[in-house]
């Protein structure tokens, strides 16, 4: 069925990227505060792991599989 909105598949992937940095700042961000909020030690830690972890999604600059300098290696040495 055809539509009247041109196709912007390169600007909608960036937007689903700053929609996902977003979604893992906000999720980094309400463990944090449930870390703080917590009274057992065991809990803090399980909050703060898992705000470790969002942080990691929200800031690793890692290429995809497949795209990577080492991967580029490969493809020159077969």
């Amino acid at each position: 069925m055809p539509t009247d909105q041109p196709n912007t598949a390169p600007e909608s992937a960036s937007l689903i990227d700053e929609d996902d940095a977003a979604y893992w700042q906000r999720r980094a961000e309400a463990e944090l505060e449930m870390a703080q909020k917590a009274t057992r030690a065991e809990v803090v830690a399980a909050h703060v792991a898992l705000a470790e972890a969002y942080l990691e999604r929200l800031y690793d600059k890692s290429p995809p599989p497949g795209e990577g300098a080492a991967d580029d290696e490969e493809k020159k040495n077969d």
